[in-house]
């Protein structure tokens, strides 16, 4: 049996418009986990992973400062519960 291929999502990606300031060079954001819309490069992302057929698909959507912080928070919480079962 093959090993199935990985590849970037064709999945719509979040939205990224220009902010209404005057910074051209800065990108709104909306994070994937409350909504919230900021400004600038996003300081965290999630990891969604799936597969269709033999392809596998992951997708890394925005999140904001907030919720990153609370998503690596529980993940670690986890990751350290894991160790304790050994």
């Amino acid at each position: 049996m093959a090993s199935p291929s990985i590849s970037k999502s064709t999945a719509p990606t979040p939205p990224e418009v220009e902010p209404a300031s005057t910074d051209a060079g800065a990108l709104e954001h909306e994070c994937d986990a409350c909504g919230k819309r900021f400004a600038g490069p996003p300081p965290g992302s999630g990891l969604l992973v799936w597969t269709r057929g033999d392809e596998v698909r992951y997708e890394e959507p925005p999140l904001c400062e907030s919720c990153a912080e609370k998503v690596a928070t529980r993940a670690m919480m986890m990751f350290s519960f894991d160790d304790e079962d050994e």
